[in-house]
């Protein structure tokens, strides 16, 4: 399974655009996707047809407090969906002090290899404890970017970021720049 990252601590870079409209999930179509939303606003999940108000008990934070295994409830044919919720953005107070809670998302998806051929995760904007989570989970990054002053240092922060964990994981990320 190949699991793709969509990073940039910038908001308003055009990663939504790129997930669900135009680039990515178009084009995995016709093969078995898995999209986790990270982003407490639940972006990734009202971009493919999610209400907000409906998530509530099977978002990303319900895998995490009840330590379920890992199964979606929203499903369209191809394209199974974990939304997020707004009470995802406390995830760093519950995680304070927990051992390991970088690698809680790696953790809930461990066993999910021969269900899916790509898992998409979206993360918050920032690089707090869930986009590290992310990081860890994943095996490709795309960081979408517009051509504003304060994307391209958001870019060069995030890739400065991307080489710390591949030096302290002892792994590579295969990264792409994706312009909005």
């Amino acid at each position: 399974m190949r699991s793709i990252a969509l990073v940039n601590q910038k908001g308003g870079c055009g990663k939504n655009h790129h997930r669900s409209e135009s680039s990515i999930l178009p084009r995995l179509c016709r093969r078995k996707v898995l999209l986790i939303d990270l982003d407490p606003q639940g972006h990734a999940g009202l971009g493919v047809g999610i209400r907000p108000d409906r998530s509530k008990e099977v978002s990303m934070r319900c895998y995490w407090e009840r330590s379920r295994s890992m199964r979606p409830s929203y499903l369209q044919e191809h394209l199974h969906v974990i939304p997020s919720d707004v009470v995802l953005s406390a995830f760093e107070q519950v995680m304070a002090g927990v051992a390991g809670r970088e690698y809680q998302l790696k953790k809930c998806i461990h066993d999910l290899d021969d269900k899916y051929d790509y898992l998409v995760l979206d993360s918050p904007p920032g690089v707090g404890l869930l986009t590290f989570n992310v990081l860890m989970a994943c095996n490709e990054v795309i960081i979408p970017v517009d051509p504003s002053i304060f994307s391209m240092h958001g870019l060069r922060k995030l890739l400065d970021t991307l080489a710390l964990v591949e030096s302290r994981e002892g792994r590579q990320f295969s990264i792409r720049i994706l312009a909005a």
